[in-house]
């Protein structure tokens, strides 16, 4: 998202600050044209979040599921391309 709207998101921020971002923008603007990609996106971060760090909540480590990150990367694929 970074890359496709230089302007709109700093180098430092995550997905969760960019959706809220797009959610909040004003009619016409930039980022009101990636709202079409809002569920998506929201779907993407739920799920990266789960890695953000070695252990869940539960403390136990979060296993990668290979089809489901296969499936998230294709999804990450065409959001990023598609609006």
């Amino acid at each position: 998202m970074r890359v496709k709207l230089p302007r709109d998101f700093k180098p430092n921020e995550w997905l969760g600050a960019m959706i809220c971002k797009i959610r909040n923008s004003a009619v016409g603007s930039q980022l009101d044209d990636a709202k079409e990609v809002l569920g998506e996106l929201t779907a993407i971060n739920e799920y990266s979040k789960r890695y953000h760090h070695d252990k869940g909540d539960d403390g136990e480590a979060n296993l990668i599921d290979d089809g489901e990150l296969q499936s998230f990367i294709r999804r990450t694929l065409a959001v990023t391309g598609g609006f």
